[in-house]
């Protein structure tokens, strides 16, 4: 049957939860009956989570295992009890006793070192500090709470070079490392201190998908010495967040590409432009999104607690402010907490504050780093280096152009990947490659392999001297090549033409150029005398102006004509 007395519910209530907790405490502390001090603390072992409690130095510090939680939160239920029922005071030298705070919130076990008149010295069991309290804020405490084991655990960081005295700094370091997160504690051995027994730990912290250590961050903010080594000893994260790479497609012969960045005509980085310029458009919109998140208020859950080498984020470019993809390729020895970054997405290196750089969220990992690494193929410098003016030209003809390039040769090592190219611009119809513009400058010296650029069979671009028309060599299809195509044309299961999708931009630009020009200049060509084999170009219904060749002469002044870029026939009168 019910009862109707809510007062005595909630007692009743009371009364079983505090008979709980009695059992539990009660076999946690089997071995302790009969004692009035603090049994022995289970030893901290392998690998566990815990939070920090107190530090002293990176040589001192106290830990608590998260799987204690539990267990100090039925204590301190217990202890709010044990100090209500009064006997405020009434503690001596040696005796385990409940703490209240100042704030009448939190209840601590501690053991009392001294008393001075109406003070009394403390340390603090499940914490590991010591303090001067109140005499009247303790509590004797009950002897079952009093024989559990200290939850707080005395560490010191393996690795670590020893100080005969540490400062402040060093220790606020580890308690910024830490502060209210689960790290890691690895045991890796003891070792005994005035008859106290120190467990020698590795702590680290999960941020971002990977593990940080302690010792890296005191290390690199010259907190602390490593152990018989210096900066360099810095470990790698085991794993860690990257980005993905966009390679060159060997298959394809072309790329229409964004030229960002020049350092020398053997290191220029570019961005691939993708079909309908969708790369392009990606970045655009992944830098807005960007410049958004990181222009709001700056908070410190933004901010990078350590820069390992590897660690991908957000860094503000040198030149315009703004945030770019970047990832750290080195900590510099020389400088404090500086760092060395890649903006993954120019190719643009730069030495930052480690404290400029931001965390990047997944969803900014998605699209690869749009910076390749390209160099022209088949020069090489006049002197022993590139000159500055050879630095300045190439910069002025092809940055943050649209350029076409021509894959030559594809290195692939350790850490990167070399690519020799052949480098065009994208609305030149002449055919003039960048690489022997500079050579023609004085500015570089041929190759053996440039001086065959007009006769190895396979120009993006060529002319037909004699009528001074740009015409597009047939791309070799080889056995086995896999292009991905469009087809323009079809007279038969015989007779298909294609035309590979990568090209499709070109021939729309040059198709564009070739109906400007003509539209606005009369051609004399027209009044010449034909003969097969001849190149022309010839203006139809549908396409405008396109390039063609003369393949026969009819009677009656008709000229049967083959359109290149389309695969058709065509007969027309020649004085069209």
């Amino acid at each position: 049957q019910a009862s109707a007395d809510p007062v005595q519910d909630k007692t009743q209530g009371q009364s079983v939860l505090e008979q709980a907790l009695q059992e539990v405490i009660g076999r946690l502390c089997d071995k302790g009956e009969g004692s009035k001090q603090v049994t022995a603390r289970e030893v901290l072992a392998g690998v566990e989570d815990v939070v920090l409690l107190h530090v002293e130095s990176p040589e001192s510090f106290f830990v608590m295992r998260t799987r204690d939680w539990k267990m100090a939160d039925m204590m301190r239920m217990q202890m709010k009890r044990k100090w209500m029922e009064g006997g405020w005071g009434k503690v001596k030298v040696d005796d385990i006793a409940v703490l209240k705070d100042d704030d009448a919130t939190e209840y601590h076990r501690v053991k009392v070192i001294t008393i001075e008149s109406d003070l009394a010295w403390v340390t603090y069991i499940d914490q590991g500090n010591n303090s001067q309290v109140p005499l009247t804020s303790l509590v004797c405490m009950s002897e079952n709470l009093s024989t559990l084991p200290p939850m707080a655990h005395h560490c010191t960081l393996a690795g670590v070079s020893s100080e005969h005295e540490w400062n402040e700094e060093a220790a606020r370091g580890v308690r910024l490392f830490s502060g209210k997160d689960v790290c890691k504690a690895t045991v890796v051995g003891s070792r005994d201190c005035m008859g106290k027994n120190i467990m020698i730990v590795m702590f680290s912290k999960e941020e971002d998908q990977t593990d940080i250590s302690l010792l890296d961050f005191l290390v690199f903010r010259a907190l602390a010495s490593r152990e018989g080594q210096d900066l360099e000893g810095s470990s790698l994260p085991i794993s860690f967040r990257s980005f993905l790479y966009l390679p060159l497609d060997r298959t394809v012969q072309e790329h229409l590409v964004k030229v960002v960045h020049v350092d020398t005509p053997d290191q220029m980085y570019i961005n691939l432009v993708g079909e309908n310029h969708s790369y392009i458009k990606y970045m655009e919109n992944m830098m807005e999104e960007m410049q958004e998140e990181y222009s709001r208020h700056e908070a410190d859950d933004q901010k990078v607690i350590y820069p390992y080498v590897g660690l991908v984020c957000a860094a503000q470019h040198a030149e315009d402010g703004k945030y770019h993809r970047a990832q750290v390729t080195e900590l510099l020895q020389e400088e404090i907490m500086m760092v060395r970054v890649m903006l993954v997405d120019i190719g643009y290196c730069q030495v930052v504050h480690y404290n400029s750089l931001r965390r990047i969220s997944d969803k900014f990992l998605v699209l690869p780093a749009m910076a390749i690494r390209v160099s022209l193929s088949g020069v090489r410098p006049v002197g022993e280096g590139w000159s500055d003016e050879a630095i300045k030209y190439v910069k002025e003809i092809v940055r943050t152009k649209m350029m076409r390039i021509k894959l030559e040769d594809m290195k692939t090592g350790m850490d990167e990947c070399e690519c020799k190219v052949v480098m065009y611009e994208d609305n030149c119809i002449q055919g003039v490659s960048i690489n022997t513009m500079i050579v023609e400058k004085g500015y570089a010296t041929a190759l053996p392999e440039l001086e065959t650029e007009k006769s190895d069979g396979h120009p993006i671009l060529d002319i037909d001297e004699e009528n001074n028309l740009p015409q597009l060599q047939r791309p070799v299809m080889e056995a086995g090549s896999r292009f991905t195509c469009r087809v323009v044309s079809s007279s038969s299961p015989g007779n298909i033409c294609l035309r590979r999708l990568v090209e499709e931009e070109s021939f729309y630009q040059m198709s564009k150029e070739l109906t400007r020009y003509h539209e606005t200049h009369c051609s004399p060509a027209l009044l010449r005398h034909w003969k097969e084999g001849d190149s022309c170009v010839v203006k139809t219904p549908g396409e405008g102006w396109v390039r063609a060749r003369v393949d026969r002469m009819m009677e009656g002044g008709m000229v049967e004509l083959l359109l290149y870029d389309h695969g058709l026939d065509l007969l027309v009168k020649w004085s069209i």
